[in-house]
């Protein structure tokens, strides 16, 4: 007798659903994370909430404001729990959100398989757990792309301002959603009915909540901070201007960018003809991190087991997706996967233009990708069996390579390094540094002894 996965599926859908949330809890309150050799940028978050200035950064201008907030309100014996916690719980809506998106427009089935695929990608699991904007930032984006696939159903004023206050939200988080807002807005014009009035009515909205955010961020600031004016303020970083044309290593900059949200890199570096080659071609220095954790971390027979699991992993993923888009072509696309698809375009090309090897930029674009792949995950047992073997792998190798490991800081090479700095002298002391950044931002965090 044949099996029949799909079958096997709908004969208990709530028994699915339900293992799938717990295990989802499991994943992202279970294990916090004690390394800050991912997502170094939490170092200089979290050190600002605890020293009680929380920064107001353009790029990301209410994110600490809101950290620090709750870090105060709630309290406990651990900040950076509480904090942690908040981004698990944003994770947590923002897979909830996956679901809700999927679900009613292709099925229950191909919205649960979607939600773990990203559920278990490196890049949203360890950022799902950290002090960092991109996650909170993703599951806001999604959720006003749920009241968006709502609106066929009734595009009252009501939806139209919740939609832009969410998404608000997720600027707010981080202006690169400002992109989206922009689609969305374009998508709100091609409404048969009222269709100007509801862009208009979102376009409002949305300058008056984000406009007046930053127009009251940007006088709160010291003068003497004011003289660039208010708009090359809110380009925070861009105005540095990173912007480069693509060359030929754009390529492989994306490439290893992308791979970094799929995997945790240190599930290679357990085999030394790996090590070796990685340092002669990157350099020691860069991977020194990745190489402590899976010296320090990974056993004997994962480090054999892993690379393989990675490799099956990838083997999976380019059936799915590449194998997935004459399926896809075939499948009538309504107005969400059309905004879908406009949203990987325009965001792979700022990605490719902006900083391509940046894993970070990427995470929402691989769950872009996955959202609207869910389509045609039901088109056969093959499908269905490979994304079964992707979600396998991507778990347990993540989980053994990143996750466990980087929830013990004696497997963090900055905690490992700067060890007796911080045993040795008293909390609060000015320390001189001429070491690495991260690990100038260790020294920093960690004269807080109580985190």
């Amino acid at each position: 007798m044949s099996l029949n996965l799909k079958t096997a599926f709908s004969r208990s859908p709530g028994l699915w659903l339900m293992a799938s949330a717990i295990c989802f809890v499991m994943m992202y309150l279970y294990w916090p994370n004690a390394s800050f050799v991912e997502a170094e940028d939490s170092t200089t978050f979290f050190g600002d909430m605890l020293d009680g200035t929380a920064g107001v950064h353009p790029n990301h201008l209410l994110f600490e404001p809101i950290y620090l907030w709750v870090m105060t309100a709630v309290g406990g014996a651990s900040p950076l729990l509480v904090v942690q916690s908040l981004t698990a719980l944003f994770a947590l809506l923002g897979l909830l959100g996956v679901y809700r998106l999927i679900a009613p427009r292709k099925g229950w089935l191909q919205a649960l398989l979607a939600t773990w695929l990203v559920a278990t990608t490196f890049g949203y699991w360890h950022y799902g757990k950290v002090v960092d904007a991109y996650v909170p930032a993703l599951a806001c984006a999604i959720w006003a792309l749920v009241v968006f696939d709502r609106l066929k159903t009734g595009a009252g004023p009501g939806r139209i301002i919740l939609m832009a206050l969410i998404l608000s939200a997720a600027v707010l988080f981080h202006q690169l959603y400002i992109v989206l807002a922009f689609m969305i807005c374009v998508g709100l014009l091609f409404d048969a009915d009222r269709g100007l009035r509801n862009a208009l009515l979102f376009t409002g909205v949305g300058v008056v909540v984000v406009g007046g955010a930053y127009v009251l961020a940007y006088l709160s600031l010291d003068p003497s901070l004011q003289d660039r004016g208010l708009l090359n303020w809110t380009l925070g970083r861009a105005e540095a201007g990173l912007w480069s044309p693509p060359d030929g290593s754009t390529p492989i900059k994306a490439t290893m960018g992308i791979a970094r949200v799929f995997v945790h890199i240190s599930a290679f570096f357990g085999l030394e003809p790996i090590v070796d080659a990685a340092s002669r071609t990157i350099g020691t220095e860069r991977l020194i991190e990745e190489i402590y954790l899976a010296q320090t971390a990974i056993s004997a027979p994962l480090t054999f087991l892993l690379p393989v699991m990675v490799g099956l992993y990838g083997l999976a993923l380019v059936i799915l997706i590449p194998g997935g888009v004459p399926a896809l072509v075939r499948t009538r696309l309504d107005r969400v996967d059309w905004l879908l698809v406009a949203a990987i375009l325009v965001y792979t090309g700022l990605v490719l233009v902006w900083e391509a090897s940046n894993n970070e930029f990427w995470i929402h674009i691989v769950a872009i990708v996955f959202i609207l792949f869910a389509a045609t995950l039901s088109l056969s047992k093959i499908r269905i069996g490979l994304a079964f073997v992707a979600i396998v792998c991507a778990a347990v190798v993540n989980f053994s390579a990143g996750i466990l490991p980087l929830s013990d800081p004696r497997h963090d090479y900055w905690a490992h390094m700067r060890a007796n700095i911080i045993k040795n002298v008293p909390e609060g002391s000015l320390i001189l540094a001429d070491c690495a950044w991260l690990c100038r931002k260790y020294l920093r965090m960690c004269n807080h002894r109580n985190y």
